[in-house]
């Protein structure tokens, strides 16, 4: 009987476990690509982590409706997006 409750428990928390680590799965993968401002350059975050830093791009030499929208951020929906975008700010 006591293993039987044990096994419960076990597997209970093991539930709860993997559903929380589901649900921190699907948020992080909800989370846009934000490209912004990073240094004297450009560099794309999702949540809190830097993905990716472009220092090809020269943040001061970009014009300025341009430097407005990167110090706020521009979200993307995917790498493949912000890979274009750097494309026009790179010439």
């Amino acid at each position: 009987m006591i293993t039987a409750i044990i096994i419960s428990i076990v597997t209970v928390f093991g539930l709860f476990s993997y559903a929380k680590e589901r649900r921190d799965q699907i948020i992080f993968s909800s989370l846009p690509y934000v490209l912004k401002k990073y240094e004297d350059g450009l560099a794309v975050q999702r949540g809190k982590d830097i993905v990716e830093v472009f220092d090809e791009v020269e943040f001061s030499a970009l014009p300025e409706y341009d430097r407005n929208a990167l110090q706020k951020g521009i979200e993307f929906g995917s790498m493949a997006e912000v890979y274009s975008a750097i494309e026009d700010y790179d010439g």
